[in-house]
């Protein structure tokens, strides 16, 4: 367990706010043992990937039917 002051606690949710991180305890662990948390937001490569993912699976479906 560790204390902190209204500010420093304050500080602290606000951190684990930007990474959308819920539990106090993980985030404290991962700072001590890291010093660092990336989280990475990146809605258009997620967004290529659903393209892909249909594409392929609409390629598979033609090499299936023996339509290429």
């Amino acid at each position: 367990m560790i204390r902190l002051t209204e500010e420093k606690h304050r500080l602290l949710k606000e951190k684990m706010t930007r990474i959308d991180g819920t539990n106090q305890e993980a985030f404290l662990r991962k700072m001590a043992l890291d010093g660092l948390i990336i989280k990475l937001d990146l809605p258009k490569l997620k967004q290529m990937i659903s393209l892909l993912k249909t594409n392929l699976d609409s390629a598979g479906q033609t090499v299936f039917l023996g339509q290429l």
